[in-house]
């Protein structure tokens, strides 16, 4: 990920959140193994470091390895992960794919709606706004509600800009 796009950062990130039902961090790093493992299908990961890079790549976020290897662990004990034994990749089981896969469409579905009920509230009190005020009003929400999401549930993460 080379440059940081808050909006499309914190629509991932709230998806990872969503499926975290009791809001532990472990569980939310869980999450976040399972969908770079869904989003990076054609990548081989096979460790940690792995997973670490491509959470870098994908969400823009650095986390520390120390944080990676327990979420694998458990999501291997759990059986939402598989590891390959002849080429020791990382691969999310058939259940799991269908259960990341549904749960994106229905969190894009919420948060389209979210979206355009705020647009009309929005335009209910300034009528004067146009589309294009509109997105950028929405870009800078997103950036907002990032920077509360990174304070609030992911401490021990950083964001990178670059």
């Amino acid at each position: 990920m080379k440059e940081l796009e808050f909006k499309k950062l914190f629509s991932k990130l709230s998806h990872i959140k969503a499926l975290s039902i009791d809001s532990k961090f472990e569980e939310i790093v869980q999450n976040l193994v399972l969908f770079v493992l869904f989003n990076s299908q054609e990548k081989s990961l096979k460790n940690d470091n792995d997973i670490k890079n491509s959470i870098n790549d994908y969400y823009g976020i650095n986390i520390k390895t120390s944080l990676i290897q327990p979420a694998i662990d458990k999501l291997l004990f759990l059986n939402k992960i598989v590891r390959d034994t002849s080429n020791r990749n990382l691969y999310l089981t058939e259940v799991s794919k269908m259960e990341i896969g549904n749960k994106n469409s229905e969190n894009s579905n919420i948060e389209q709606t979210v979206k355009e009920n705020w647009f009309k509230e929005v335009l209910n009190k300034y009528n004067f706004l146009e589309k294009r005020d509109f997105d950028e009003l929405w870009k800078l929400l997103n950036i907002y509600l990032s920077s509360i999401f990174e304070k609030k549930w992911c401490p021990n993460i950083k964001f990178s800009k670059s």
